[in-house]
């Protein structure tokens, strides 16, 4: 699977919004349950990370109204956190 970079953050924006307040390794999951996902949706006209995670009602920080979505829209690489959950999905 060929991955751009809108994909990667968009990952880690996930990443951010469902698991940051896991340890590492439960962030890693994350990553891997996005990744198995995605992998499922070969067939779709848009198979990439980025389309899953942002696909309707997949990932609940994403979702209109919740109080994760304004965060993990506003989060920079400056934040710690944010780069932990970067890190696990590069991996």
């Amino acid at each position: 699977m060929k991955i751009a970079l809108e994909d990667i953050l968009i990952a880690a924006r996930t990443a951010y919004g469902e698991a940051r307040s896991e340890p590492y390794e439960g962030i890693k999951a994350f990553a891997h349950v996005l990744v198995n996902r995605t992998d499922r949706r070969v067939g779709d006209a848009d198979h990439s990370l980025a389309a899953t995670a942002l696909r309707h009602r997949q990932f609940s920080a994403w979702n209109e109204g919740d109080p994760n979505r304004a965060k993990l829209q506003r989060i920079t690489i400056n934040s710690r956190v944010f780069r932990r959950c970067l890190r696990a999905v590069l991996e």
